[in-house]
């Protein structure tokens, strides 16, 4: 089920569809849709920390509720990215709205370089934890002993 939205943009009406809150019922491609159209329509002001790279590394994420947070971006089409929010930490989808607004600000303006980008792939890692996941984890002793231990 869903619930459709008149949106104006640019001198053109578009019909936009917001998945209906079904509590535990909702599917998890309902919930990515959910943190998608956040990340697009709430104020979230995007800082790239990393220069040289567009589209992928570390940016900074802040509210204007206050919040602050790391996200990387490893992939623009696979849920690979990471966040440091409670969110992410605890839904299991692999986005959340702040990664959603760090794709659709990559995205806006530059749809052709983004796809080409999003076509050749990111830094995918293998073998390896970054930062963000080691503080990510539960228990970051052993994320750091799996680390050092990857090939």
């Amino acid at each position: 089920m869903a619930v459709r939205k008149k949106v104006a943009r640019k001198g053109k009406d578009e019909t936009r569809t917001r998945p209906r809150f079904r509590g535990w019922l909702s599917t998890d491609a309902e919930e990515i849709e959910r943190r998608r159209l956040r990340g697009r329509e709430e104020a979230i002001r995007i800082e790239a920390l990393e220069t040289g790279r567009p589209f992928f590394g570390t940016f900074l994420a802040r509210s204007d509720g206050g919040g602050s947070y790391r996200v990387e971006i490893r992939s623009l089409t696979e849920h690979i990215n990471s966040c440091e929010c409670p969110d992410y930490r605890v839904n299991g989808l692999g986005t959340c709205k702040h990664i959603e607004a760090v794709l659709h600000r990559l995205e806006r303006g530059r749809r052709r370089r983004f796809r080409a980008a999003a076509a050749q792939g990111g830094e995918i890692l293998t073998g390896r934890l970054r930062a963000l996941d080691l503080l990510n984890e539960r228990d970051p002793g052993a994320a750091c002993r799996k680390w050092l231990a990857a090939p």
